[in-house]
């Protein structure tokens, strides 16, 4: 499975206009805290009603999402934080677990990989 969602993300990519022909995986981990393992599998249970003694998943969709501004950078700083920020009121009444991404990919098309594809990673 885990094959497969990489292969189908290669593919989404390709038909991408930034794309270049040659395209790399830049590894770049986000930091899973013990505490945000612990509010990660908190989530799973209390929103998809999964109890699980790891943040390991079996994905069934592929979810693209846009960032409106931003580098890279900024949003794997983002990403990297366990705590969601003060400014997401409605996101933090459900939990205060920051979202984050397996995946963020540049304008020149640079794939940055910050998780296994198949690691939880809170998107909404």
């Amino acid at each position: 499975m885990k094959r497969l969602i990489c292969i189908l993300f290669l593919l989404i990519l390709n038909f991408s206009p930034a794309q270049k022909s040659d395209f790399k995986i830049i590894n770049k981990p986000i930091n899973y805290s013990e505490e945000r393992i612990r509010l990660s599998l908190e989530y799973l249970k209390e929103h998809h009603g999964l109890t699980q003694k790891s943040l390991t998943i079996v994905p069934k969709i592929i979810v693209l999402h846009y960032t409106a501004g931003g580098t890279v950078e900024s949003n794997f700083k983002y990403f990297n934080k366990t705590h969601l920020e003060s400014a997401r009121n409605t996101l933090k009444k459900q939990s205060s677990l920051n979202v984050s991404s397996q995946y963020i990919v540049d304008r020149d098309g640079t794939i940055y990989q910050l998780m296994e594809p198949d690691t939880f990673a809170r998107s909404d």
